[in-house]
C-alpha cells in the first residue's frame, strides 16, 4: 500500500502559501490589459469552484482470483457528484503561475457484462452470473502547478499557453454481488501537463475557453486526463485594487487509465461532465 501523505502536505502548504486554484487560469483585468508585459509582481488571486458532474464509462479488472468487465451507470440510474476545487495564482511580468487542487469522488452501481468464476479467500470457486451488481467507488485528488504565458494580447482579449506538472492520486475499489472479497487499488501518477487559454472581456463580462491535461505512457501503464472548460464571469465589484467575480460554466473531462503489473490488470475509461459555479478574488498592484 502506498503512502502519499508527504506529497499531499507539501502540495497543501504550497497552495496555502501562494494563495490557493484548479483549472481556472488567468483572469483578465480591463485596466491591466495594456500592462501585461510589466516587471515584478503584478497581481495575485484565489478562487473556489463547485462543479456538479455526471460520469459514465467502463471498468475492467483482472487478478489471480477474479475478473470482471462492467459499464456504468446502471441502466435507469445516474452517477452524479459534486467536485470542489481551490486555486491560487500570482502574476509576474507577462507570466502567471497557478497552483491548484481538485477532488473527484463518486460511487457507482453497474452490472457484470458476462459470467465469471471468482476464487474466494479459501481458493474455492464462486460462480458470478452475468448481470450481477457491482458497487464501486472512485477517488481522484489532483494537484497541479502551471506556468502560463500570454502569446497574443490586445485590449480585450488574450491567448496564452501553459506548461506544468499534475499529480493525480487515484484509487478505486469494487464489490461484486455474491463475492465477499473487495477488490481495488491505489496509485500516484505525476505527469507533465500543457494548457491553452483564450479570454475575451466586454465591460463587466468575461468569456473564457480553457483546454489542458496530460497524456503519458510508462512501462505499459497509461494515463490521459483532459479538461475542457467554458466559463462566463461577471464582475461583482472592483474597489481598492480588489476585484470579485462570479463564474458559471461547463466542464468536460475525458479520462483513461490502464495499469498492468504482476498482480493485476486494471482499465478505466470514463467521461465526466457538468456545470459549475465559482467565485474569484483578485488583487492587482498599481
Amino acid at each position: 500500500m502506498y503512502n502519499t501523505s508527504f506529497y499531499k502536505i507539501i502540495c497543501l502548504l504550497t497552495l496555502i502559501g501562494i494563495f490557493p486554484y484548479s483549472y481556472v487560469y488567468p483572469q483578465v483585468n480591463e485596466n491591466d490589459m495594456d500592462n501585461q508585459k510589466g516587471k515584478g509582481l503584478r497581481s495575485y488571486e484565489f478562487a473556489l469552484r463547485i462543479s456538479f458532474m455526471a460520469s459514465s464509462g467502463t471498468i475492467s479488472y483482472t487478478d489471480a482470483n477474479s475478473e470482471f468487465h462492467t459499464s456504468f451507470p446502471k441502466e435507469g440510474e445516474s452517477t452524479t457528484f459534486t467536485s470542489p476545487s481551490l486555486a491560487g495564482g500570482i502574476g509576474i511580468g507577462g507570466s502567471d503561475i497557478y497552483f491548484g487542487w481538485n477532488l473527484i469522488r463518486f460511487d457507482m452501481n453497474s452490472e457484470t457484462q458476462e459470467p465469471n468464476i471468482f476464487l474466494n479467500e479459501d481458493n474455492d470457486p464462486v460462480f458470478i452470473p452475468a448481470g450481477s451488481e457491482v458497487t464501486s467507488e472512485t477517488d481522484m485528488e489532483i494537484f497541479s502547478i502551471i506556468w502560463t504565458k500570454d502569446i497574443v494580447s490586445s485590449k480585450r482579449s488574450i491567448f496564452g499557453l501553459g506548461a506544468g506538472l499534475m499529480l493525480i492520486d487515484y484509487s478505486s475499489s469494487y464489490q461484486v454481488e455474491g463475492y465477499t472479497d473487495t477488490g481495488g487499488f491505489g496509485q500516484l501518477f505525476p505527469a507533465p501537463m500543457i494548457s491553452l487559454e483564450y479570454t475575451y472581456q466586454v465591460k463587466k463580462l468575461e468569456f473564457q475557453v480553457l483546454a489542458g491535461g496530460v497524456g503519458i505512457k510508462i512501462q505499459g501503464n497509461e494515463i490521459a486526463y483532459l479538461n475542457l472548460d467554458i466559463a462566463l464571469r461577471y464582475k461583482l465589484f472592483n474597489m481598492s485594487n480588489w476585484m470579485g467575480m462570479l463564474s458559471v460554466g461547463f466542464k468536460y473531462i475525458p479520462f483513461h487509465l490502464s495499469i498492468s503489473n504482476d498482480d493485476f490488470t486494471y482499465q478505466n475509461d470514463m467521461v465526466m461532465a457538468g456545470p459549475f459555479i465559482g467565485f474569484r478574488l483578485r488583487r492587482s498592484r498599481k
